[in-house]
């Protein structure tokens, strides 16, 4: 038993489809009607944008981050941060390299349509980089990926 309308009307599209094919090959089958359950356009989630505020509390809460003392509260801080202000995807941020960081800005490759592109950053935002570089040096030698994966 299909637990909601939207998966009720799923199932009956593909038991259409199948109706359709057989009934090309013998027209005894009979299609069942496509509405039966209503019919009803696909529906996007609505997105949460945060406000300056949230923003704010979630790079507070995230400098907080244990053990204390280790680089996870200032890579996670610098992460939270990169994406408000650049709109990156989660995936392009993780996947940067420390040579993507350029003097015209952030070099993201192989994008969702397996493009390259060129982020600006703001100047705090590449001081924010360096800083964490600096900050990441002190805990192991710098590896060619941004973030620690």
């Amino acid at each position: 038993m299909a637990p909601s309308v939207a998966q009720k009307r799923n199932r009956l599209h593909t038991v259409r489809l199948f109706t359709l094919a057989m009934q090309s090959e013998n027209a005894q089958y009979e299609i069942p009607p496509a509405d039966v359950f209503g019919h009803e356009c696909a529906k996007r989630k609505v997105r949460h944008l945060f406000s300056s505020e949230d923003i704010s509390r979630l790079l507070v809460a995230a400098s907080q981050l244990k053990p204390k003392g280790t680089i996870r509260p200032k890579t996670y801080t610098t992460l939270f941060a990169l994406l408000s202000s650049t709109g990156l995807r989660s995936c392009e941020a993780i996947r940067l390299n420390v040579d993507d960081l350029t003097i015209d800005g952030l070099m993201i490759k192989a994008t969702k349509f397996r493009k390259d592109r060129l982020v600006p950053i703001h100047t705090s935002t590449r001081q924010a980089f360096k800083e964490y570089l600096n900050r990441r040096k002190q805990f192991s030698a710098l590896e060619s990926a941004f973030f620690f994966k």
